[in-house]
């Protein structure tokens, strides 16, 4: 149905039962979509989300991993990946500037040092 109608991606079904109808919510990243199929008059109803930045947010932050197989997806899962290695990077490369540099070791281990009761502050709160 999702491919006829050009919306195939990311969705659940709920059960209908008793023919009642059947709805599809179509996860989309800008705003989802609700599909109705009513059985008994074989009609579909397709309903947009207004766009809202919040809900946009949250969808983002819920997507993960590379268990899906659309392209979508994967270049979000991919851009959480390599920002998540890039802010690896950039923290090691600091450490070993900090260290290696030697006017900056006193400015680089207090940097350290405050980032990690940071980390240990937002950690404990969570």
């Amino acid at each position: 149905m999702l491919r006829d109608l050009g919306l195939e991606g990311r969705h659940n079904v709920q059960n209908a039962k008793d023919g009642a109808p059947i709805v599809i919510n179509r996860q989309h990243a800008l705003s989802n979509r609700r599909i109705k199929f009513d059985p008994a008059t074989r009609r579909i109803t397709v309903e947009r989300e207004e766009f809202r930045s919040l809900n946009f947010l949250e969808r983002l932050h819920r997507r993960r991993g590379f268990q899906d197989p659309y392209l979508v997806e994967d270049t979000w899962a991919f851009s959480a990946d390599l920002t998540m290695l890039t802010l690896v990077f950039w923290g090691l490369s600091g450490i070993w500037l900090g260290w290696g540099i030697r006017q900056t070791r006193v400015w680089g281990s207090l940097c350290l040092v405050s980032g990690m009761a940071m980390f240990a502050l937002f950690l404990a709160l969570l």
